[in-house]
């Protein structure tokens, strides 16, 4: 009884494959007050859950994965950890490896991970912001994703359990889809600062279900690159683009490209965004993490969106460059309509 109650706990514990049980600082921390228990019950039962494949997978998840400066701010001393190639891990979502190490938050295990459904980290360019509790950067706009608003609103969270629903990795691109989906809209403050913990902030009901999809393609060419492309569909609303960075400038030729400096931002597509800096500095726990951040906005207005399976879908690919001088445009890799058509 005493094993079979052990293997319960295991297995909704963590995700087999892969391993993933909460955000990785949560996760270590976790697993390192259960070890004890492991050795006991080794000792005194004779019951090894060494061999366990969710201890297993529990261990190899913090391996490779390490301890990534995003999520919650309970992680030790950030490192990459092991790995070295593209993998999904069900639950957490994707880490990328090619032009530098990127983590994409799509898989619906929260444990305290606050307003990042579908957020991107490019390790030493793009940062998502750890979500410490003073102050807390709970809001979406406050990670590398889109975030949505009605009329009226500035700032607003949909919130909803993102998941991976497609995952592919080949020699020459590696790609994935995820999805989140809200029939509400929550009101936001600008920056953490302002936020009020477990505060009661103004909602407004939608008409439709609100879906929001990222398609993340790895390009493994001779200049390695990122391709984002977000979509959503269902109520008319602003959806804007926001992306925090580590680089030393912002310089936006007021078309199609943002450059930081350390890493360069191409935007595609006929739909030309508003362009707004949101820098930010998380001065929590007495440090200080200065960013440059920008949001690129973008209204759907139904005759301009484009048709997927009969719905309309507003779509903005944008190109994720390390620092180069020249756009080399591969539209031939963004995805086709049936790879990207909405799920009925």
């Amino acid at each position: 009884m005493l094993e079979e109650a052990l293997r319960r706990h295991v297995e909704i514990s963590y995700t087999v494959p892969g391993g993933a049980g909460e955000c990785p600082g949560y996760h270590l921390y976790g697993f390192e007050e259960f070890e004890p228990i492991i050795k006991i019950v080794k000792k005194h039962l004779n019951i090894d859950m060494n061999t366990w494949e969710p201890v297993k997978a529990a261990k190899t998840f913090i391996s490779e994965v390490g301890q990534p400066p995003h999520g919650d701010t309970h992680h030790k001393k950030p490192y990459k950890g092991s790995l070295s190639k593209t993998k999904e891990f069900p639950g957490f979502g994707v880490i990328f490896n090619g032009a530098g190490r990127l983590d994409w938050k799509a898989g619906p295990l929260r444990g305290h991970y606050h307003g990042d459904q579908l957020s991107l980290h490019w390790w030493g360019k793009a940062v998502d912001h750890a979500v410490s509790y003073s102050p807390r950067p709970d809001q979406e706009h406050m990670h590398n994703r889109v975030a949505f608003t009605p009329d009226g609103w500035e700032y607003a969270n949909m919130n909803g359990y993102e998941r991976t629903i497609a995952f592919k990795a080949s020699p020459v691109a590696d790609a994935a889809i995820g999805q989140v989906e809200s029939n509400r809209l929550r009101k936001q403050p600008k920056v953490p600062e302002n936020y009020i913990w477990q505060g009661k902030w103004d909602e407004k009901d939608l008409s439709e279900t609100l879906v929001y999809r990222r398609t993340i393609i790895l390009v493994k060419s001779s200049k390695t690159y990122y391709v984002i492309r977000d979509q959503h569909w269902g109520p008319e609303l602003t959806a804007a683009f926001c992306l925090h960075t580590k680089g030393s400038k912002v310089s936006w030729n007021k078309k199609d490209k943002v450059d930081f400096g350390n890493m360069a931002l191409y935007i595609t597509g006929s739909s030309q965004p508003s362009f707004k800096r949101f820098d930010w500095s998380n001065s929590g726990s007495g440090k200080n993490d200065p960013t440059k951040g920008v949001r690129l906005s973008i209204k759907g207005k139904r005759q301009n969106l484009s048709r997927y399976c009969g719905r309309q879908v507003q779509s903005l690919p944008v190109h994720l460059f390390p620092a180069v001088s020249k756009l080399v445009r591969m539209k031939s890799y963004l995805p086709t309509r049936e790879q990207t058509s909405p799920v009925q």
